[in-house]
């Protein structure tokens, strides 16, 4: 997510998402399940700021490391490439009234 796109998503205002959770309640006269049912949870999501980049490794020799010889065989392992990074802060509505049950 560039620049641009982070500015675009933020000005949409809240995103629509949903979760799929299980509610689960014991049997409190006994063994089993009083209830026992998935359900699905709407949410909303705002972006209040978000950050992006690219990122690579380097790694730095050090003999007096004891961990040393894993650092040198972390090294020696292809790199195939290195993909952007997105980060994101911002909140999350979950209107758990307007929950329904998963038949």
């Amino acid at each position: 997510m560039g620049k641009g796109k982070l500015e675009k998503t933020k000005a949409a205002g809240p995103i629509p998402n949903n979760v799929f959770g299980w509610r689960y309640i014991p049997n409190v006269n006994g063994p089993g399940a009083a209830l026992n049912e998935p359900i699905l949870y709407p949410q909303s999501i705002t972006i209040m700021s978000g950050w992006y980049g690219k990122g690579a490794v380097e790694w730095i020799a050090n003999e007096k490391n004891v961990y040393n010889h894993i650092i040198k065989q972390l090294a020696d392992l292809p790199v195939y490439g290195n993909v952007s990074v997105n980060s994101v802060n911002g909140t999350v509505f979950m209107n758990a009234l307007k929950g329904r049950i998963l038949r």
